[in-house]
């Protein structure tokens, strides 16, 4: 097994995993698009025998705020059932981790629901905490 950033002949198995992590199909234009283009963003994937089977995705901010700083936050996760429990998502994450810090990141963050409680176990064993934020959300029309 592989962990790396994902590259652009990765994108048959990106749209896969996507779909099947939840249910939204991207072209493949798009996912090369964001490859090539988006600075932001972080895509690493878990490889065996030559096919991912495994992503995590995290986005880079910088804020006039805190000049001195960035803030990773990881933005999806996803390893198919077969490999999960066997440290995929735990190598995934330190891979990430490490990627911000090269960033200047200072500060992790992510949401997960509140329902996911084998999510929840496993940020929590991977030295994450949960905070007291509340998150809000709207939804602006099309």
């Amino acid at each position: 097994m592989t962990i790396r950033k994902a590259q652009l002949k990765d994108i048959p198995d990106l749209i896969r995993l996507n779909e099947k992590f939840n249910g939204v199909v991207s072209t493949k234009e798009a996912m090369a698009d964001s490859l090539k283009n988006n600075k932001n963003e972080i895509i690493i994937v878990a490889v065996c025998d030559d096919k991912a089977v495994g992503f995590v995705c995290g986005q880079i901010f910088q804020s006039i705020c805190y000049p001195n700083c960035s803030i990773g936050e990881v933005t999806e996760m996803f390893v198919y059932k077969n490999y999960r429990r066997t440290g995929i998502a735990t190598k995934l994450m330190q891979c990430l981790e490490s990627e911000f810090a090269k960033n200047n990141a200072t500060n992790i963050t992510l949401k997960t629901g509140r329902d996911n409680k084998k999510a929840r176990k496993f940020y929590k064993n991977c030295g994450y905490e949960k905070d007291d934020e509340i998150v809000y959300e709207k939804e602006l029309p099309q």
